[in-house]
């Protein structure tokens, strides 16, 4: 019996990631998964166990870095009104980076998954929950600083959605600006 080759567990992740975001889990097969990531199955399988088990790997990945886009546009020495624009331009500029537009892969994940997997929800509330409290951290305490950052987080799941279709970086980044100027920050 071959002993399946070493592998990068973060490129193998990286890539597998793409193909989920592409055909959702569903319709990725584990012949998809080792074409696109150059790793057999049987190293696949060693490494995460089973084809679910790297999903939510992709997904967990995934995940983490949308908490860090929004913590990295919600950093800064400006107003939060500049802060809330840097972070929905940010997910305009990252919805139109891949010319592909495949769209989120959380939305994805919870439209096939969401009535029968209580861990891909749970990976995906943490994580809504987390960037909302970023917002909300950024644009202050005051009254109804919750609300309007929980409606903030809602704006951009709106261009995300808007983004997977061919409406152009231009529209994102003007709808966010729109969005923006209409908001009660400083």
């Amino acid at each position: 019996m071959a002993r399946p080759r070493e592998i990068s567990v973060t490129a193998v992740r990286d890539a597998a990631l793409d193909v989920f975001r592409e055909h959702g889990y569903e319709r990725t097969s584990m012949h998809d998964l080792a074409e696109h990531t150059g790793a057999g199955n049987g190293s696949i399988y060693a490494a995460f166990g089973s084809k679910r088990g790297l999903f939510l790997a992709a997904l967990e990945a995934y995940c983490g870095a949308r908490i860090t886009l929004t913590s990295e546009a919600m950093a800064g020495e400006d107003g939060a009104r500049e802060a809330v624009r840097r972070y929905l331009r940010s997910i305009a500029d990252d919805c139109t980076a891949d010319p592909r537009r495949l769209g989120c892969l959380m939305v994805r994940s919870l439209a096939e998954l969401a009535d029968r997997d209580p861990e891909v929800v749970g990976i995906c509330r943490r994580t809504l929950d987390a960037m909302e409290e970023r917002i909300a951290a950024r644009i202050g305490t005051g009254t109804g600083a919750g609300t309007l950052a929980h409606e903030i987080l809602l704006f951009s799941q709106a261009l995300i959605q808007a983004g997977a279709t061919a409406t152009s970086r231009r529209e994102l980044r003007d709808s966010a600006d729109a969005y923006v100027d209409r908001l009660a920050l400083a």
